[in-house]
C-alpha cells in the first residue's frame, strides 16, 4: 500500500451497482454511508459469496489523512480477531484507482436501535443474552489488546441463524485503537472519539482508556435495550452528569432483578476502578440470568382440537407437532423452557368409568 502521507492524489470515483470492483467483488447495492466511508452489498465473482464492501470515502471529509490512517488501522485491528461475535473481515487494501476498502462477511439483520424502535423495550433476559454476546466480543478484542470505544446501539447488529434468535454481531471498529495507545487522538488535537452520549467520562474527558471504558458503554446499553430510550435526551447534559459522576440510576423506571440492577450499576461507575475489571468478570456476573426463561416473551399457544394446552416461553422460533394420538412434542430453540399443563382429570375420569363399568357387565353377562 502506498505511504499515507504521500498520497495526494484527486478524490477517486466511488462504486455504483454493476462495477467490477477490486478485480474479484460485483457491486450489488449501496448497504449505508458512514461519516468516513460507503457500505455496498457485493458479489465474489469466484465463489459467488455476499460480501459487505466498505470503500473509504473523503468527500465531506476534515482531516482526510486522520480519517485515511483510522480506515487503515480498522482492517489490521479487525484482521486479529476470531470472534464469532464479531464481523470478519476477509480483505482489504487499495484498488488500482486508489480507492481503500475492506471486504467483510455480509450479515442479514437489524441493528439494535433499529430493532427496539420497531419492538420497543426487550425483556431482562432477552437483554442479558445478547450482552452476554456484546461482552464475549469485547473479552477477546481487549484480551488482543484492541479498545473498541464506540459501542452503541446503531453498531450491534441482530440476525438469526441455524434457527437461533438474536446472534449477535459486533460492528465498526472505526475508531478503535490499542489498548497502549488511547492517548494518540489527543496527540492530534482531537480530545474526544465516538459517540458522547455512549462514552464513558474518562472517554469525554480525553483521559487514558481501559478495557472499562468499553464496558461502561455497554452499561449504556443495556439501559437503551431494557428502556427503549437513549440514556439521555440531551447529549450535552449527559457529557456533564457523566463527567460529573451524577447520572442517577437509569434503570429506575424499569421492573428488573437485582443481580442484573446492581451489575448495570457497577457497570455504569463514574471511577474505571469501581467498575468490573475485564468483560470476563461482567459475562460471570450474568452468567446465571442467561440461562432462566423469559417469562417476558409471548407465549405461543396449541390451536384448539388438542386435549392439552401449551405455552412456550422465550422461544419465538418454538415450533410444535402431533405425534400421535393425544401426543404432543414441543421443539423448543434458544434455550427456552415448555410448560405442558396436565389434562384435566374432570374431563377424562367419567369416560374411563364408563369403559370400566362396560367390560364388567360383558363380564357378567357371558358368566350367565
Amino acid at each position: 500500500m502506498s505511504n499515507l502521507s504521500s498520497h495526494t492524489a484527486p478524490r477517486p470515483r466511488l462504486p455504483v451497482e454493476g462495477d467490477l470492483f477490486a478485480g474479484n467483488y460485483r457491486v450489488l447495492s449501496l448497504l449505508g454511508a458512514g461519516t468516513s466511508s460507503k457500505v455496498y452489498l457485493g458479489l465474489h465473482t469466484g465463489n459467488q459469496r455476499r460480501v459487505a464492501l466498505k470503500v473509504f470515502d473523503m468527500a465531506g471529509v476534515e482531516e482526510r489523512s486522520v480519517w485515511r490512517e483510522r480506515f487503515v488501522q480498522e482492517a489490521e485491528l479487525i484482521a486479529e480477531l476470531r470472534s464469532t461475535y464479531t464481523v470478519t473481515l476477509y480483505d482489504s487494501g487499495e484498488d488500482p484507482e486508489g480507492r481503500l476498502y475492506q471486504v467483510m462477511e455480509y450479515v442479514p439483520g437489524i441493528t439494535i436501535e433499529e430493532r427496539v424502535r420497531q419492538e420497543g423495550a426487550f425483556s431482562e433476559i432477552r437483554t442479558v443474552r445478547i450482552l452476554r454476546q456484546v461482552l464475549e466480543s469485547l473479552k477477546e478484542a481487549h484480551l488482543r489488546g484492541i479498545l473498541h470505544r464506540d459501542i452503541k446501539p446503531s453498531n450491534i447488529l441482530l440476525f438469526d441463524e441455524m434457527g437461533e434468535v438474536d446472534c449477535v454481531k459486533v460492528l465498526d471498529f472505526g475508531v478503535a485503537t490499542r489498548l497502549d495507545d488511547t492517548q494518540t487522538d489527543s496527540r492530534r488535537g482531537e480530545l474526544v472519539v465516538g459517540t458522547p452520549r455512549y462514552m464513558s467520562p474518562e472517554q469525554l474527558q480525553g483521559g487514558q482508556l481501559g478495557a472499562a471504558s468499553d464496558l461502561y458503554s455497554v452499561g449504556l446499553l443495556a439501559v437503551f435495550m431494557m428502556t427503549g430510550e437513549h440514556p439521555f435526551h440531551n447529549p450535552d447534559l449527559a457529557i456533564e452528569a457523566k463527567v460529573m459522576g451524577q447520572i442517577g440510576d437509569l434503570t429506575a423506571d424499569v421492573e428488573i432483578s437485582p443481580r442484573l440492577k446492581n451489575t448495570i450499576n457497577r457497570l455504569l461507575k463514574a471511577s474505571a476502578s469501581e467498575r468490573y475489571p475485564d468483560a470476563a468478570a461482567v459475562i460471570a456476573a450474568i452468567e446465571t440470568l442467561a440461562k432462566l426463561p423469559d417469562t417476558h416473551a409471548p407465549t405461543v399457544e396449541i390451536p384448539s382440537g388438542f386435549p392439552m394446552t401449551a405455552e412456550v416461553r422465550g422461544a419465538p422460533t418454538a415450533h410444535y407437532m402431533q405425534t400421535g394420538e393425544a401426543t404432543l412434542s414441543m421443539l423448543v430453540k434458544n434455550g427456552a423452557s415448555a410448560i405442558i399443563p396436565a389434562k384435566n382429570s374432570e374431563t377424562w375420569w367419567p369416560w374411563v368409568l364408563a369403559v370400566v363399568i362396560g367390560i364388567a357387565l360383558i363380564a357378567v353377562l357371558l358368566a350367565l
